[in-house]
Protein backbone atom coordinates (compact mmCIF):
# COMPACT_ATOMS: atom_id res chain seq x y z
CA UNK A 1 0.00 0.00 0.00
CA UNK A 2 1.46 3.28 -1.15
CA UNK A 3 1.49 5.97 1.40
CA UNK A 4 -0.94 9.02 1.52
CA UNK A 5 1.02 12.14 0.56
CA UNK A 6 -0.22 15.37 2.70
CA UNK A 7 -1.15 17.48 -0.51
CA UNK A 8 -3.50 15.04 -2.17
CA UNK A 9 -6.61 16.22 -3.13
CA UNK A 10 -9.41 14.52 -3.51
CA UNK A 11 -12.51 12.25 -2.33
CA UNK A 12 -12.45 9.11 -1.07
CA UNK A 13 -15.05 6.34 -1.76
CA UNK A 14 -16.53 6.76 1.40
CA UNK A 15 -17.31 10.42 1.15
CA UNK A 16 -18.86 9.59 -2.47
CA UNK A 17 -21.18 6.57 -1.15
CA UNK A 18 -22.54 8.85 1.41
CA UNK A 19 -23.59 11.83 -1.33
CA UNK A 20 -24.94 9.38 -3.86
CA UNK A 21 -27.27 7.86 -0.54
CA UNK A 22 -27.90 11.64 0.09
CA UNK A 23 -29.13 12.02 -2.94
CA UNK A 24 -31.28 8.99 -3.42
CA UNK A 25 -32.36 9.27 -0.21
CA UNK A 26 -33.72 13.37 -1.39
CA UNK A 27 -35.18 12.08 -4.35
CA UNK A 28 -37.07 8.92 -2.35
CA UNK A 29 -38.51 11.73 -0.44
CA UNK A 30 -39.36 14.44 -3.00
CA UNK A 31 -40.61 12.62 -6.26
CA UNK A 32 -44.01 11.43 -4.37
CA UNK A 33 -43.99 15.28 -3.81
CA UNK A 34 -43.54 16.14 -6.98
CA UNK A 35 -46.01 14.25 -8.70
CA UNK A 36 -48.86 15.29 -6.20
CA UNK A 37 -48.12 18.98 -6.87
CA UNK A 38 -48.37 18.55 -10.84
CA UNK A 39 -51.40 16.90 -10.49
CA UNK A 40 -52.83 19.67 -8.58
CA UNK A 41 -51.17 22.24 -11.01
CA UNK A 42 -52.67 20.04 -13.79
CA UNK A 43 -56.36 20.20 -12.18
CA UNK A 44 -56.05 24.15 -11.33
CA UNK A 45 -55.07 24.52 -15.38
CA UNK A 46 -58.40 22.83 -16.20
CA UNK A 47 -60.46 25.07 -14.21
CA UNK A 48 -58.81 27.94 -15.56
CA UNK A 49 -60.02 26.75 -19.08
CA UNK A 50 -63.53 25.83 -17.68
CA UNK A 51 -63.59 29.32 -16.00
CA UNK A 52 -62.72 31.22 -19.40
CA UNK A 53 -65.05 28.72 -20.88
CA UNK A 54 -68.19 29.91 -18.85
CA UNK A 55 -67.43 34.04 -19.33
CA UNK A 56 -67.40 33.42 -23.38
CA UNK A 57 -70.33 31.43 -22.81
CA UNK A 58 -72.20 34.37 -21.00
CA UNK A 59 -70.74 36.46 -23.88
CA UNK A 60 -72.42 33.98 -26.38
CA UNK A 61 -75.72 33.50 -24.78
CA UNK A 62 -76.06 37.67 -24.39
CA UNK A 63 -75.40 38.00 -28.16
CA UNK A 64 -77.52 34.99 -29.63
CA UNK A 65 -79.59 34.25 -26.60
CA UNK A 66 -78.91 30.45 -27.07
CA UNK A 67 -76.04 28.57 -25.74
CA UNK A 68 -72.98 26.97 -27.33
CA UNK A 69 -73.31 23.53 -28.30
CA UNK A 70 -69.62 23.15 -28.77
CA UNK A 71 -66.36 24.63 -27.76
CA UNK A 72 -65.41 25.59 -31.22
CA UNK A 73 -68.85 27.77 -31.06
CA UNK A 74 -67.07 30.09 -29.20
CA UNK A 75 -63.78 30.66 -30.97
CA UNK A 76 -64.82 34.35 -31.61
CA UNK A 77 -65.40 35.01 -28.43
CA UNK A 78 -61.70 33.70 -27.22
CA UNK A 79 -58.22 35.10 -28.29
CA UNK A 80 -56.44 31.50 -28.25
CA UNK A 81 -59.14 28.85 -28.42
CA UNK A 82 -57.13 26.69 -29.67
CA UNK A 83 -54.72 26.54 -25.99
CA UNK A 84 -58.65 26.25 -24.38
CA UNK A 85 -57.66 22.34 -23.77
CA UNK A 86 -57.56 20.30 -20.45
CA UNK A 87 -53.70 19.38 -19.71
CA UNK A 88 -54.95 15.68 -19.28
CA UNK A 89 -56.64 15.12 -22.54
CA UNK A 90 -60.29 15.19 -20.99
CA UNK A 91 -62.71 16.47 -23.16
CA UNK A 92 -65.03 19.86 -21.86
CA UNK A 93 -68.94 19.73 -22.53
CA UNK A 94 -71.70 21.69 -21.61
CA UNK A 95 -74.20 20.97 -19.21
CA UNK A 96 -77.78 21.29 -20.36
CA UNK A 97 -79.19 22.33 -16.89
CA UNK A 98 -76.41 25.08 -15.36
CA UNK A 99 -74.90 26.04 -18.42
CA UNK A 100 -71.39 25.37 -17.36
CA UNK A 101 -68.51 23.89 -18.54
CA UNK A 102 -67.63 20.57 -17.54
CA UNK A 103 -64.30 17.90 -18.35
CA UNK A 104 -64.56 14.43 -18.29
CA UNK A 105 -61.25 14.22 -16.59
CA UNK A 106 -61.74 16.38 -13.88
Amino acid sequence: MCPRLVDERGFTIMELLVVMTIIGLLTVIAAPAYRSMSTKVRAAACEASRRILDSATGVYFGDRAVYPTAVGDLTPYLDNAADIKCPTGGIYSLDATTHKWTCSEH
